[in-house]
């Protein structure tokens, strides 16, 4: 993969502003909050046992993990990332309708979860503007538009 030259459309700045914003904030969220952090590893993770050494590395990691498709779009105009970003998209919706039972007991969760699930779809959805494509039709070459 080479770095990707010239600017950056709109819609790619957009998607890393963000997406980097999400996942910062996740990231003070999380160490501010350790003992609430290390209470939701230990239900999502009952097989590992958890301390604020693990808790700080898992969170890292997390953060790590967040940021990888923002390098690939921002840094080397990956075109894979936008279809690998699409699907990923996806899965908290499709998480929240396959337990639509379970949320409809709760109603007043089920539509702040449902604009939650939407905002990977809307950031996903950047990436595909005219704009977007033609960065990553021409590899983020010199020349692409940022008006």
């Amino acid at each position: 993969m080479r770095i990707a030259r010239g600017p950056r459309p709109w819609p790619i700045w957009l998607f890393a502003s963000a997406t980097t914003y999400i996942a910062v904030n996740r990231l003070i969220g999380s160490l501010g909050n350790l003992n609430a952090t290390m209470f939701d590893f230990r239900n999502m993770f009952t097989f590992v046992e958890w301390n604020r050494d693990l808790a700080i590395i898992a969170i890292c990691a997390w953060f790590t993990i967040d940021m990888i498709p923002v390098i690939l779009v921002l840094a080397f105009a990956a075109s894979f990332a936008r279809w690998f970003i699409s699907v990923i998209a996806f899965v908290p919706l499709a998480l929240i309708l396959a337990n639509l039972e379970y949320a409809s007991t709760y109603p007043r969760m089920l539509l702040p979860s449902l604009m939650l699930a939407f905002i990977p779809l809307a950031l996903a959805a950047l990436l595909w503007t005219t704009r977007a494509s033609r960065y990553f039709a021409q590899g983020g070459a010199d020349g692409a538009e940022t008006a």
